[in-house]
Formats: C-alpha cells, sequence, structure tokens
C-alpha cells in the first residue's frame, strides 16, 4: 500500500523540516543598496567585491514570504 501526498500535505512535510531565519539587524539587501545609490547592477557589484575582500558576508532569510540574501559587515 502506497501513501499518497497531496499538494498541502507535501508543503506541510517540507515547512516541519526546514529552518526559517529571520534577518538579523545590520544587514543590507542588494535592492536596498541599489534604492541609494541608483543602481542594481552598482549594488550587486559593491556586495561581490566586498565579499570577495573579506568585509562583507551574507544569509539567505525569509523576508514577507520570498527568500533572499541580507548581507552583514565581518566582525574582526
Amino acid at each position: 500500500m502506497s501513501e499518497e501526498f497531496f499538494e498541502n500535505d507535501l508543503l506541510e512535510e517540507l515547512a516541519a523540516h526546514y529552518v526559517i531565519k529571520r534577518r538579523k539587524p545590520g544587514g543590507v539587501t542588494a535592492q536596498e543598496l541599489a534604492d541609494k545609490i541608483g543602481s542594481m547592477s552598482a549594488a550587486r557589484r559593491v556586495l561581490k567585491m566586498k565579499e570577495e575582500q573579506g568585509e562583507l558576508y551574507f544569509e539567505e532569510v525569509i523576508e514577507n514570504g520570498h527568500p533572499m540574501k541580507v548581507w552583514y559587515k565581518r566582525i574582526s
């Protein structure tokens, strides 16, 4: 006998095992930085460059039901 899963059952099963990270204070998203400097591509370049230099790191979080990257300064 096979167990049948309906879509809601599957979503509940996935949600039960998925850890939702919440945003910590002090971080910035690419969109927030783009709003300040005027360009999404420039914001992404800056974030990537700062990450490669070891100044920033990112965490993936869920905000308003959507996954996104939030960038934080590394503490030396």
